[in-house]
C-alpha cells in the first residue's frame, strides 16, 4: 500500500500574528465521518499517529523528529488550538477540510501533475471503486478521478479503454447537465462524467451551414453545459449562424476550429466569397450600437478564438457602412478575456472591451472592420495585445465603395482609459489612423487616456494619420513603430501626420511624458511627429524620409513643452515643400537638446533644418550634421534671444539669429560666437560691429533702416576671440543697403 502527503496541510503552520504556531494538533477523520484516523510519518506508512503537534517552528514532529505527514486514504482533516480541542473534536482552529482527500498525485494525460481524489488502473476498476491502491473508493460529489489508461479514445466499456479525468456528480447534478453519449457512466447514486472532452456545438443540436438555421440555442446549451462541468472547450465545426447574442461563461472557450481561417474576399459584382468553415454568421443587430447585443460576450477567464465573424446584413457596396453592434463584447469588470485567431469580414466593430477590466489578452486578428477595429477602455493590469493586422478595402484589386468611407473615419485601436499595456506588432492598411487615443466618455469618474503603456513593432501605412493621443495621457513608449501618412488614398486630406501626442496640458506636479525609440515615418503630407504639451520627451535614432509633402510643415514639431531630447537619427527633407522646416521649437519650449542628428537633402530656399523661436530658452545644440548645398538654405535659426543656451560643434551649417539692442555696447554691435547670418532689429544707432571670430563669413541684415545712416562711418572689429588686441576695419554705409569697406 501507497501513503500520500497530506500536502494541503500547512507545514510550517503560523498564528494569527505569523509567528509559529507552536502547539496546533493536527488530527485526520475518515471521509464523511467524525472517525479519527492515523496519520503516518512517511510514505511507507510508518508509525502511525492519532494527532502531530507543532514544534516551536511551526513545523509538524514525532518523537522529536520534524516530519511530512502522510495518510492511506481519502479523508478530511483539520487542526485545533491544543490536544484538549482535538480530543474534544471541536473547535476547530482550521478545517474541517474535505479537499485533502483529492490526496493522489499523477500526471494527467497532457504531462501536467494534477491531485486526484482516486486513481483507477481502467474503467472497469473505477465501475468497481477500486483504485490501484487497493482501498475501495468512497464517491463523494465534486471530487475528480483519474483512470490511468492513456487510450482515452477506446471506449471505457473495452479493456484498458475509458482513459482520463472524470468529475464525480450525483445523478440529480447529472440530469440538469447531460453530457455527450458514452462521456459518462453511473455507479449507484453517482455519475462519472468524461473531463476534457470536446464538447460539440452540434451534439447539441447545432446544424451549422450559416444559412438556415438559427444555432444560437444549441450553441448556448453546450457553453453552458461546458461551464456546468468544468470543462473548459466548446467547438463548432461547420458555420454557425446566430441570431442573438451568445454568452460564453467563465472559464470557457469557444473556438471555431479553423485557426487557418483568413475570412471573406470581396469580388466587385459577387460580394463576398465565403469560407468554408470556422466562420460565425451573425444574423442580427442591424442599425443598432448598444453593447447588450454584441454577438460573442465573455466572461471571467472566458474566450472566443480560430474564427471568421461575418454579417450578411451589411451591404458591402454601400457608400457608407451599417452601423452594428460589436463582434466581440467583455463584460463588465471581466479578467483575462481572450480573443485569439480571430478574422473580422466585415464588422462595423470588431472587439470592444470598455467595462473595467484586466489582463486583457488579444492576439492574430485580420480582418477589415469598418468602424472601429478594438476599443479598449477602463483597463489596467498588464494586458499583452499582439499581431493584429486590419487592412481596409484599398488592399483589395476591386476595393469596395465602403473603403473611401473608411480612410476618412475608421481607427484600427481606440484607447480611452487604459494603463500598463503593450501592444505589439499591430498593424493596418488604408484606416484613417492606427491608434487614437483620448479622454473617453469615462470622465469624469475615470479621467484618462493611454497611460504607461508600450508600442513595439507597429505599423500605420497609407493612413493619412498615424498615432494620435490626445486627453490625459502620459509614460508612452514607441519602439521601432513606422507611419507612413500620406495621403494617397483620399488627395483631399492635406494635412497628414506620423505621431502626435497632444495630452491635456500637464499640471505642476505632474507629468505628460512620451518617448520614441527608432520610430520611422515616410512620405508625410505635413508633419511627422507632433509633439504638444509634454513635460519630459524623447526621441532617439528616429528617421524622417520625406514629409512636407502637400503642405509646409516640420518634420519634428513641438509646442509647449519642456525636459526633451533628440538624439541621433536623419531627417530628410527631400521633395518637402518651401518653408518647411526639420526640428521647430516653438516659444513655449524650454529645457530641450538636439544633439548628434543628421538634417540631409534639404535643398529647397526657405528651409530651416533647426528653428528656436522666439522664448525658447535652455536649449543645447551640439555636434548636429547640417545640409548646406543649396543657396539661401538655412541651418540653425536661433530667434529665441535667450543668452543661456548652447549652439557648437555642428558641422557644415548656416547658424542664423535674430540680435536687438541688448547686444548693443556703447553703440558697437557685438556678434554672438559662431553665427553666420544675423538679422537686426534694433534701433540704436550703429557705430561699428565687434567679431571676435577669426576669417568667417557673415551676413547681417538690417530690418530697421534707422540703425543705417548713408554716408556712416563704421568700425569692424576682428581678430582671435582671445586676442585683447583687435585690429580694425572701417567701413561705411553709403546707401541703407550696401557697405563700402
Amino acid at each position: 500500500m501507497s501513503f500520500t502527503s497530506m500536502d494541503d496541510v500547512p507545514n510550517p503552520i503560523f498564528d494569527a500574528n505569523g509567528d509559529p504556531f507552536s502547539g496546533a494538533v493536527l488530527k485526520a477523520y475518515l471521509p464523511g465521518t467524525t472517525t479519527s484516523t492515523s496519520i503516518f510519518i512517511d510514505s511507507a506508512g510508518s508509525s502511525p499517529q492519532a494527532t502531530i503537534t507543532a514544534n516551536a517552528k511551526g513545523i509538524w514532529e514525532v518523537s522529536g523528529n520534524e516530519i511530512i505527514p502522510y495518510i492511506d486514504r481519502e479523508c478530511k482533516w483539520g487542526i485545533f488550538l491544543d490536544a484538549a480541542d482535538a480530543t474534544n473534536n471541536a473547535p476547530f482552529y482550521m478545517g474541517p477540510f474535505d479537499d485533502v482527500a483529492q490526496t493522489v498525485s499523477a500526471g494527467d494525460h497532457s504531462g501536467n501533475d494534477i491531485r486526484y481524489s482516486a486513481v483507477f488502473g481502467s474503467a472497469a476498476e473505477m465501475v468497481a471503486l477500486t483504485p490501484i491502491d487497493g482501498v475501495t473508493y468512497v464517491p463523494v460529489s465534486g471530487q475528480l478521478v483519474q483512470t490511468a489508461s492513456y487510450y482515452s479514445s477506446i471506449p471505457f466499456t473495452e479493456p484498458q479503454g475509458g482513459g482520463g479525468d472524470y468529475r464525480v456528480m450525483t445523478l440529480a447534478e447529472y440530469a440538469l447537465t447531460p453530457d455527450e453519449a458514452g462521456a459518462a457512466f453511473t455507479v449507484g447514486g453517482f455519475a462519472f462524467v468524461r473531463q476534457g472532452e470536446v464538447k460539440s456545438t452540434q451534439d447539441f443540436g447545432a446544424k451549422e451551414d450559416g444559412v438556415t438555421y438559427d444555432d444560437t440555442t444549441a450553441i448556448q446549451a453546450a457553453l453552458d453545459s461546458a461551464f456546468a462541468l468544468n470543462e473548459t472547450v466548446v467547438k463548432s465545426f461547420g458555420r454557425p449562424r446566430i441570431t442573438a447574442p451568445v454568452n460564453v461563461p467563465s472559464g470557457v472557450t469557444w473556438d471555431l476550429n479553423n485557426p487557418a481561417a483568413q475570412g471573406s474576399v470581396y469580388r466587385s459584382g459577387s460580394g463576398w466569397e465565403q469560407v468554408t468553415n470556422g466562420e460565425l454568421v451573425v444574423d442580427f443587430g442591424s442599425g443598432v450600437g448598444t453593447l447588450s447585443q454584441s454577438a460573442v460576450q465573455l466572461n471571467y477567464r472566458s474566450g472566443f478564438m480560430n474564427a471568421s465573424v461575418w454579417y450578411p446584413g451589411q451591404n458591402p457596396d454601400a457608400a457608407t457602412p451599417t452601423e452594428f453592434p460589436p463582434s466581440i463584447h467583455a463584460l463588465v469588470n471581466v479578467e483575462t478575456p481572450v480573443i485569439s485567431s480571430v478574422n473580422f469580414v466585415n464588422s462595423y466593430i470588431a472587439v470592444d472591451v470598455t467595462l473595467l477590466h484586466s489582463n486583457l489578452k488579444i492576439n492574430n486578428l485580420t480582418g477589415f472592420p469598418l468602424f472601429r477595429g478594438v476599443k479598449i477602455g477602463q483597463t489596467n493590469g498588464f494586458e499583452t495585445l499582439e499581431n493584429v493586422n486590419f487592412s481596409s478595402g484599398f488592399a483589395y484589386r476591386t476595393p469596395p465603395p465602403q473603403s473611401t468611407w473608411m480612410v476618412n473615419n475608421a481607427i484600427v485601436l481606440e484607447l480611452f482609459y487604459s494603463t500598463w499595456a503593450t501592444y505589439v506588432n499591430w498593424k493596418c492598411f488604408g484606416y484613417q489612423k492606427l491608434v487614437f487615443s483620448d479622454t473617453g466618455p469615462y470622465a469624469p469618474t475615470a479621467p484618462g487616456a493611454a497611460q504607461r503603456s508600450t508600442f513595439i513593432g507597429c505599423m500605420a501605412d497609407n493612413t493619412p494619420y498615424g498615432f494620435h493621443f490626445i486627453g490625459s495621457t502620459a509614460g508612452l513608449s514607441f519602439i521601432g513603430c513606422i507611419a507612413q501618412p500620406t495621403n494617397a488614398l483620399d488627395p483631399t486630406i492635406l494635412d497628414g501626420w506620423g505621431f502626435k501626442y497632444d495630452p491635456t496640458l500637464p499640471t505642476a506636479s505632474g507629468n505628460s511624458d512620451v518617448s520614441f525609440s527608432n520610430c520611422r515615418v515616410f512620405n508625410a503630407s505635413a508633419d511627422a511627429f507632433i509633439i504638444v504639451n509634454a513635460k519630459g520627451y524623447n526621441l532617439t535614432d528616429c528617421y524622417v524620409a520625406t514629409f512636407g509633402i502637400d503642405v509646409a510643415a516640420d518634420a519634428v514639431r513641438v509646442i509647449n513643452s519642456s525636459n526633451g531630447s533628440i538624439r541621433g537619427g536623419f531627417i530628410d527633407g527631400d521633395a518637402s515643400l518651401a518653408n518647411s522646416n526639420g526640428v521647430t521649437f516653438d516659444a513655449t519650449c524650454s529645457k530641450m537638446s538636439v544633439t548628434e542628428v543628421n538634417f540631409l537633402d534639404f535643398n529647397s530656399t526657405g528651409h530651416k533644418q533647426l528653428h528656436l523661436a522666439s522664448g525658447a530658452v535652455e536649449y543645447t545644440i551640439k555636434n548636429n550634421h547640417f545640409n548646406d548645398a543649396a543657396a539661401g538654405l538655412i541651418g540653425i535659426v536661433d530667434d529665441s534671444g535667450d543668452n543661456r543656451s548652447i549652439i557648437t560643434d555642428n558641422q557644415d551649417d548656416k547658424q542664423v539669429t535674430s540680435i536687438t539692442d541688448s547686444e548693443v555696447s556703447a553703440g558697437i554691435l557685438q556678434l554672438p560666437v559662431d553665427i553666420d547670418i544675423l538679422t537686426y532689429a534694433g534701433t540704436t544707432a550703429l557705430t561699428g560691429v565687434a567679431d571676435t571670430r577669426d576669417g568667417r563669413t557673415f551676413t547681417i541684415i538690417f530690418s530697421n533702416v534707422v540703425a543705417l545712416t548713408s554716408g556712416a562711418n563704421f568700425v569692424l572689429l576682428g581678430g582671435s576671440r582671445n586676442s585683447t588686441a583687435f585690429v580694425p576695419v572701417t567701413f561705411r554705409c553709403t546707401t541703407t543697403a550696401a557697405w563700402e569697406i
